[in-house]
């Protein structure tokens, strides 16, 4: 989990004994965040400038947790504590969009945030046929043509069929908070035809805060939806839990991303909606 304050210095030349007081005094910034809980371990500061602005973008592991209170509450002692007043450069917000939470962003897209997630699947030409009603050659079109061409002509930031379906089910159902869908769905799907007519899919989800405890995850209905699912966080283990959560969550975008893909070759796509929506007049919608 990264946060990242933005701090106003008065000129280039305090900007540069500021990150040099920064690099300098590491293991004292590391000593204080780590002290504000036993799970919090700080990995990385990575300072950005724009003239008299600096953002410092700390990434912490959380344990099981998705760690957002935790990494806020370590910034703001490290920030207040430590860094304003030996510097005497103040904090303008202990969060600088550098971070960046909740919104779509290509910096949690090449260096992560939350769980960075892959999933693969071989599938044989005999179940694409008769269980997906489809083919690799027409799953590996569409997705170059729908995924990889239509989000380019659209400036997305994500190429994938429908991400954000699956993501904002399985958060709600599993006490996650929802909006961090946005920066789940910046993930790309992969199809690639295979000997004897064999499909490989892969997807990558680059940015999914998830935890395991915390947050919503303690309401009735989601904490038992975490017991089915086998999440149970052990405090001699710290983040095994959450990789489960993490490792059900990259099967079900890629079944999800299947499913769909396979509807727009066999033409099952606008049927399905038609027959399952629902209104019924057939109106009932789904984004794809």
């Amino acid at each position: 989990m990264t946060r990242a304050p933005v701090f106003r210095t008065r000129s280039q030349r305090e900007t540069r004994a500021f990150l040099t007081w920064i690099r300098d005094h590491e293991s004292e910034i590391r000593d204080v965040a780590e002290g504000t809980s036993r799970f919090l371990k700080l990995t990385e500061m990575k300072p950005y400038v724009f003239g008299t602005s600096i953002f410092l973008r700390f990434r912490f592991t959380t344990g099981d947790a998705m760690g957002m209170n935790m990494v806020t509450i370590a910034c703001d002692r490290i920030v207040r504590g430590l860094i304003e007043s030996a510097t005497g450069v103040p904090c303008v917000a202990l969060s600088g969009n550098y971070c960046v939470d909740k919104k779509a962003a290509s910096i949690n897209f090449t260096e992560g945030r939350g769980k960075r997630i892959h999933a693969e699947v071989t599938l044989d030409a005999s179940v694409l046929r008769d269980v997906l009603k489809t083919d690799a050659a027409s799953l590996a079109e569409v997705q170059y043509r729908k995924n990889l061409l239509g989000s380019i002509a659209a400036g997305a930031m994500g190429y994938n069929a429908h991400f954000a379906n699956i993501l904002s089910a399985f958060f709600l159902a599993t006490g996650q908070d929802p909006a961090h869908v946005v920066g789940g769905s910046t993930g790309v799907t992969c199809i690639e035809p295979r000997p004897d007519g064999a499909a490989y899919m892969s997807i990558f989800v680059p940015d999914a805060p998830l935890g395991a405890i915390g947050g919503g995850t303690s309401l009735d209905t989601q904490s038992e939806a975490l017991r089915i699912l086998g999440v149970a966080p052990d405090p001699e283990r710290p983040g095994l839990a959450v990789m489960r959560l993490a490792e059900i969550l990259g099967g079900a975008v890629l079944a999800g991303e299947l499913s769909l893909m396979a509807a727009f070759t066999s033409s099952d796509l606008a049927r399905a909606h038609a027959r399952l929506g629902r209104a019924g007049d057939g109106g009932g919608e789904r984004g794809a």
